[in-house]
């Protein structure tokens, strides 16, 4: 590489150097979000703030930070002694009717690609796939650059968080669930008398089939607030927010029993990772 050529790493090192992320925002066109209250709302310990609620600008200050994961998928196959394709418990089914076979999971031009089809395999009549790193996170910031397949009935793309041990906690970064052209985004955790509760928000992402966008979450003792594209969309704050150690999953759901069934004509399709980054605090 001569000096005047500079890859996508490169690009990526330069702003985690800078010590802010700087998440590419749509200024001019902020994303509209939409709240939707829970339960939570009303517990005397628990506070979902909306009065932070986006469209916001600015940067997330990672400078007391360590840059502790990052993958820009530029060599020919997924580095597998940091990825795992199955769950981090060990499985390769989850709350779907897919088999998440490793060979659909793979590098094409230099993004991390998570293919879905119908394939009957292992009792199930699809199959696809999920890429999840073999390390747990504290907390952090979390950011991915990531193009979600169509919005189609069937459709269950998502950027999540949870323990391998116990649920709740589980942080869903986005999902997107079958015609609904928003991203989703949820908190689920226990209450003080061990009663499952969630907090959860939705926002409206322009063309997120077409192009790439930045889904991020900034997890800190009390708090927990989503970005999209640099934008701030949604916060949950109070001393529910969980302390425990948790692994990152990307995954194409498909044929869930809520979303209906997909259409033949609407498969195969692919969803797209650019890059994962990972401060920790």
């Amino acid at each position: 590489m001569t000096e005047n050529q500079l890859t996508k790493r490169d690009v990526l090192r330069g702003l985690a150097v800078g010590g802010t992320v700087l998440t590419a925002g749509c200024v001019g066109s902020p994303l509209r979000s939409t709240i939707e209250q829970s339960e939570a709302s009303t517990l005397p310990d628990v506070s979902v703030d909306h009065s932070d609620v986006g469209p916001q600008y600015g940067a997330v200050d990672t400078s007391q930070m360590t840059l502790a994961f990052e993958d820009t998928f530029e060599d020919d196959s997924l580095d597998e002694s940091l990825w795992g394709t199955e769950y981090p418990w060990k499985s390769r089914v989850h709350n779907y009717n897919g088999y998440a076979d490793p060979n659909n999971v793979y590098i094409s031009m230099d993004t991390l690609v998570i293919k879905a089809e119908k394939k009957p395999q292992n009792g199930k009549t699809y199959t696809t796939g999920v890429a999840s790193p073999r390390r747990d996170f504290s907390y952090g910031f979390f950011e991915a650059s990531v193009k979600v397949p169509p919005i189609a009935t069937g459709f269950w793309p998502a950027f999540w968080m949870t323990p391998v041990d116990a649920w709740p906690p589980e942080i869903d970064i986005f999902e997107f669930f079958g015609d609904d052209p928003r991203a989703h985004m949820t908190y689920h955790y226990n209450d003080l008398l061990g009663l499952k509760k969630k907090a959860n928000g939705a926002a409206a992402v322009p063309n997120p089939s077409s192009n790439f966008h930045t889904y991020a979450v900034d997890w800190a003792p009390e708090k927990i607030v989503w970005y999209i594209d640099g934008q701030e969309q949604f916060r949950f704050t109070g001393p529910r927010v969980t302390q425990d150690e948790m692994h990152l999953i990307f995954n194409f759901g498909i044929d869930a029993s809520f979303l209906g069934t997909p259409r033949d004509e609407d498969l195969p399709e692919v969803m797209q990772i650019d890059y994962l980054r990972v401060w920790q605090r």
